[in-house]
């Protein structure tokens, strides 16, 4: 029996809806703006913090392989959906985890007197560990307005027992890199403690707005157009209408600005 390409479309969107109805234990893969890989080839643990889920998976995750290193002295720009398509050739599935932080990470040997600021920033794994008895919490370094996106020089990363101000330490922020790239959701003064309700992923999608919509399933992608239904930051689960039967609704994840993906498995039709 032939199948329309329409068909097909449809049958593995309703797969990918089946599919993340029952995800494993979701990780955070917050993508660092550099790197600087150890070896030939570039990790994920390399490119981006793991956490948020327990420590053997963050373990075998950050170990994948995703590029090869480049050559001593240069550097390469790989973009957050580069960083999804190598994971999703090796087999993951990515509507299992979110994805945050930087849009892109440069990974290379930085340049003479950068090394310091490449390391506070996002490039030394030292910053994913804090230290035992010393809590730490970040701070805003000048006033912030709202909607601006962070830096790595809007904020830094202070001791708690270095305020006068008691800090909530479930909803203080405790790291550089989990705020780097976020989006500041009201004004704030010099020195104010980042909490989790003050900054938010950027809205990459918009509610009732177009998106471009692409489904991989056993090796190969399809791409079509939907609406959204829903506002949607990257790495967001979203529901869409297809805009070929606007009845067809299906749950996407978000990779990029008006971007949306699903993974199936390959899907037949009756």
């Amino acid at each position: 029996m032939t199948h329309t390409p329409h068909f097909t479309r449809y049958a593995l969107l309703v797969t990918a809806v089946c599919l993340c109805a029952g995800t494993a234990q979701a990780a955070e893969i917050h993508l660092r703006r550099t790197a600087q890989p150890a070896g030939k080839s570039v990790r994920l643990g390399d490119v981006a913090m793991v956490y948020r889920t327990d420590a053997e998976q963050a373990k075998t995750l950050r170990a994948i392989e995703l590029f090869r290193a480049p050559r001593r002295g240069a550097s390469r720009t790989w973009s957050i959906r580069d960083v999804q398509n190598a994971l999703a050739r090796r087999g993951v599935n990515l509507t299992a985890h979110r994805f945050s932080g930087s849009s892109q990470v440069v990974v290379g040997t930085p340049r003479a007197g950068t090394v310091a600021t490449q390391s506070a920033a996002s490039g030394d794994r030292t910053s994913d560990r804090q230290p035992p008895n010393e809590p730490m919490v970040v701070v805003a370094t000048r006033a912030l307005e709202r909607g601006m996106l962070l830096t790595q020089f809007d904020v830094r990363q202070v001791s708690a027992s270095s305020l006068t101000a008691r800090v909530s330490r479930q909803k203080a922020l405790r790291s550089v890199e989990m705020v780097v790239g976020m989006e500041v959701t009201r004004n704030l003064r010099q020195g104010s403690v980042l909490t989790e309700n003050v900054v938010r992923r950027p809205i990459l999608v918009r509610r009732g707005k177009p998106v471009q919509v692409t489904v991989y399933s056993g090796g190969i992608y399809i791409r079509t157009r939907a609406v959204a239904e829903s506002d949607g930051a990257l790495g967001d689960l979203i529901s869409c209408r297809s805009t070929l039967d606007r009845k067809k609704r299906f749950f996407v994840r978000v990779t990029g600005r008006e971007e949306v993906t699903v993974f199936a498995r390959s899907a037949s039709a009756r």
